[in-house]
């Protein structure tokens, strides 16, 4: 996704895919208030935002969870409402 916002939650799943998952070019996902994630939810992300930021404000502990970095040896972490890679 370039230039925009994705919205997600629920049990959505995007892994497996060749290349990349969901990929971010200067874009974040915004988690859905009216269907938040939940267990099942697993989404493969790359970004090319410097800060490695994917969720912009709205994240809470334990969000982390349901998303996973494409790239090898990086994590995804909560950060003060933020999920970031890192």
């Amino acid at each position: 996704m370039q230039n925009g916002v994705f919205t997600t939650g629920g049990t959505c799943v995007i892994k497996d895919n060749t290349n990349n998952n969901f990929y971010l070019d200067n874009s974040t996902i915004t988690i859905s208030e009216t269907t938040p994630p939940k267990a099942g939810m697993n989404v493969g992300v790359t970004t090319t935002n410097p800060d490695g930021i994917i969720v912009q404000s709205g994240a809470v502990p334990g969000h982390e969870n349901y998303f996973f970095a494409d790239v090898a040896g990086k994590n995804v972490v909560h950060d003060n409402g933020q999920l970031k890679i890192v």
